[in-house]
């Protein structure tokens, strides 16, 4: 029997109805899951091209999972086509989006897209009006274009990552710098503050990324002008583009060399909607944790038939290694 994990609140929550298990997810700086003491180890001869860090807790479900997302004998050119996430948004994930999480390896945009679909299927969950937004890469990316006006932007995402603008206090916005770095935008609405958060600390670039970031604020403006963001006639329309430019300087950095920018803007749109301390920490573990995240999420329509996978692809391992070792 699988072991159940007490709930806690506020936490991630996902159960598995078919399964009688309820994992709960807690934010990505730590490791433990709620009610557990103990990790169940993966054993050394299963092939895994990304193994869960020494230290790091999982249940037999996470681990199995881990083994079929990043197994060595799903590493090939039909594989790593595999859809393993599906959200109700229509954005998915498949094996080789997933494998962008492999330590030292740039994450692909559609990580953090499925991440702004898992969080706010989760904000959604708690309330029917939401107090964060989590919006997909491709919002910034229109905004630095202005090739397409605020007002059709709205129509692609109005319904599915906003809402009414009357009870939100923060809007999450990744940003991607020159198709090669990524940071974040905090739109700050409660203390009207726009907050910059860069894990790289670049001087000859921030002139240009505070420029960027004033674009992106004045494009929201000009789309929060529509009157079917507002749930009252008399709430005032937000001046984004006016709010107070803050870029925080004790935040950590990644290391040199490292292609960690856009793990540091998952972390922050994890950890970063109720505080405003935004010194994180991320290692090989975030990695690891938000692969699992995304796919063992209740937001993943595929999340059922992939722990049922998972488990075929472990017994069929086992039965591999018995094999060997009778021969």
């Amino acid at each position: 029997m699988t072991q159940l994990l007490k709930k806690k609140l506020f936490s991630h929550t996902i159960v598995g109805n078919s399964y009688g298990f309820l994992v709960d997810l807690e934010p990505l700086h730590n490791a433990k899951y709620d009610g557990m003491k103990t990790s169940v180890e993966i054993p050394k001869w299963i092939p895994m091209t990304f193994r869960p860090p020494p230290g790091m807790v999982l249940d037999d479900i996470q681990y199995m999972v881990a083994a079929y997302i990043f197994g060595s004998n799903k590493d090939d050119d039909i594989n790593v086509k595999e859809i393993i996430v599906t959200t109700s948004l229509n954005t998915v994930g498949d094996r080789n989006t997933l494998n962008s999480l492999l330590p030292r390896a740039s994450i692909d945009q559609e990580v953090l897209n499925l991440l702004a679909c898992m969080l706010t299927f989760e904000e959604r969950s708690l309330s029917t009006y939401c107090g964060h937004w989590y919006l997909p890469t491709t919002v910034a990316q229109y905004a630095l274009g202005w090739s397409t006006p605020p007002d059709t932007v709205m129509q692609y995402y109005q319904n599915d990552y906003m809402g009414k603008i009357d009870y939100v206090t923060k809007i999450f916005v990744p940003i991607n710098d020159m198709s090669f770095h990524w940071y974040l935008l905090v739109v700050d609405k409660r203390q009207g503050k726009l907050v910059m958060l860069d894990s790289k600390h670049d001087a000859s670039k921030m002139d240009t990324r505070r420029r960027q970031v004033k674009k992106v604020a004045l494009f929201l403006e000009e789309m929060f002008l529509h009157q079917s963001f507002y749930h009252f006639e008399f709430t005032s329309k937000p001046q984004i583009s006016e709010y107070t430019l803050v870029v925080p300087d004790d935040i950590g950095s990644q290391p040199t060399a490292s292609n960690d920018c856009g793990i540091w803007v998952a972390k922050w749109m994890m950890d970063c909607d109720w505080s405003d301390d935004y010194n994180i920490h991320v290692d090989n573990e975030t990695r690891m944790k938000l692969a699992l995240d995304l796919v063992l999420c209740s937001s993943n329509i595929n999340k059922d038939q992939v722990i049922k996978l998972a488990a075929a692809n472990w017994k069929l391992l086992e039965e591999k290694k018995k094999r060997l070792v009778i021969s």
